[in-house]
């Protein structure tokens, strides 16, 4: 191309935000990006926390392969679209800003994962709020800045070395699940005495609990 070819380009200005759902859909453009461009401030946050409280959901459907329905755990199949994940922060917006304020860039030497962070999500929702805080920021830290039983010490100490082991699988479901289960002995002050989960979902949530193996959601009469 010669040096002084011109190229018109058109300028659009004070268009509505919400454009942003339908224009430039092809190009590489992830649904956080797209939140955040919308205004949401953590937009970038939302679909990651989103699918790891997905995670949580305990297999109820048809066609499942045992080795699946072994780990009881569910693993989201697609990315979510703006519109539906701004459906689910509106619905959950107390406890995804919970989760945000209490994660973000805070983790040091061990992972902060969308699992993790669906985890505590999930337990907004259940356990006492000043527990979680406790019990994520002394996960984070390795400081407990309040005093601990023992069985508290141990469901944390035991957690950190469980994940930060390189010989420890870190596949969603098994990062939810270890998680989970350390979370819930430390909110009941009981002995951690096995990582696996439950068959059950710990911490319900009903508007994640109603999405189905291929992540539609499903409405109280098609249930």
């Amino acid at each position: 191309m010669p040096k002084d070819f011109l190229v018109k380009l058109f300028l659009s200005v004070n268009n509505d935000p919400a454009m942003r759902y339908v224009i430039d859909t092809g190009r590489t453009r992830y649904s956080g990006d797209t939140l955040k461009i919308l205004g949401y401030d953590e937009g970038l946050y939302l679909p990651s926390i989103l699918k790891g409280g997905l995670t949580g959901q305990r297999f109820k459907f048809k066609n499942i392969t045992a080795q699946k329905k072994a780990c009881c755990l569910f693993e989201p199949q697609r990315s979510f679209k703006v519109k539906e994940v701004e459906m689910f922060y509106l619905s959950l917006k107390d406890g995804f800003d919970f989760v945000i304020n209490l994660t973000k860039g805070k983790a040091v030497g061990v992972p902060m994962t969308k699992e993790i962070r669906g985890v505590i999500l999930r337990a907004y929702y259940h356990e006492n709020h000043q527990d979680i805080i406790r019990f994520v920021n002394a996960y984070q830290t390795g400081i407990a800045t309040e005093q601990l039983n023992n069985n508290e010490i141990t469901s944390i100490t035991r957690l950190r070395s469980k994940l930060c082991h390189p010989q420890v699988k870190r596949d969603s479901m098994s990062v939810y699940g270890i998680f989970e289960k350390a979370l819930f002995q430390f909110c009941l002050k009981s002995p951690l005495v096995s990582f696996s989960p439950t068959n059950v979902e710990i911490y319900p949530v009903d508007i994640l609990d109603r999405v189905n193996s291929k992540n539609s959601i499903v409405t109280e009469q098609a249930k």
